[in-house]
């Protein structure tokens, strides 16, 4: 599977079809999702449209996720951002989509690629306690414009994140203190990625028993809902 965001996929939709592959393409709006897979109910077997879209779904942007599905042309969405259990999925589905990408939830995991200090840092996360879910616009070395990610606050984000200027300033020297960090595995520098679903992470377990429970608990929410 190839993952794209930003810009236009179709230069690449071609090829990774002619490779076998299925193309997720992110769309974060209906005028996105409307421009990159749009025209596919007119051209079901068109190659230039992704072979799904990805939205978010987080509480703020339900409206968009619904947006999205509206806009896709029949392309398959897949709702993202803040999914951690089997009620996002739930949630995710009423919305019309047709189906969820789960990112942070898998980093609490044995097989996650990361190490198991990292895991337990996600799992502890607590979006209501103040400072240790932050959200940054990283002013170093590699700047993608107009993006932010969030992470587990850090003592190198306890310095520099409510200063994003004067982290600039300093990125010649940031820069390769914090690409350094990663390669040590120091993550009291380098700030540890993390995405909105931190506090809805209770346990580490395997990731196969993750898609048992979501599945489960996603089939249990849908069955009391249609019992209203």
């Amino acid at each position: 599977m190839l993952s794209l965001a930003w810009g236009d996929p179709a230069p690449f939709v071609a090829r990774a079809h002619a490779a076998g592959m299925r193309v997720v393409h992110q769309v974060p709006t209906a005028a996105e999702a409307r421009a990159r897979c749009g025209g596919r109910r007119r051209r079901r077997s068109s190659v230039r449209a992704p072979t799904a879209a990805v939205t978010s779904a987080s509480s703020v942007r339900c409206r968009s996720c619904r947006r999205v599905v509206d806009a896709a042309g029949g392309v398959p969405v897949l709702a993202a951002g803040g999914i951690s259990d089997g009620r996002g999925l739930a949630a995710a589905l009423a919305l019309g989509a047709d189906g969820v990408l789960m990112g942070t939830r898998f980093l609490a995991t044995p097989e996650a690629a990361i190490p198991g200090r990292l895991a337990e840092d996600h799992r502890r996360v607590r979006r209501d306690h103040d400072g240790t879910h932050g959200r940054h616009r990283p002013r170093l070395a590699l700047v993608w414009p107009g993006a932010e990610v969030r992470a587990i606050r850090n003592a190198f984000l306890a310095e520099w994140a409510d200063r994003p200027d004067a982290a600039g300033t300093h990125a010649a020297e940031l820069g390769p203190q914090v690409f350094g960090a990663l390669m040590a595995g120091d993550f009291s520098i380098f700030p540890p990625m993390a995405g909105q679903g931190c506090g809805l992470i209770h346990d580490i377990v395997r990731r196969g028993e993750v898609v048992r429970r979501t599945v489960e608990e996603a089939r249990a929410v849908l069955q009391r809902l249609a019992r209203l």
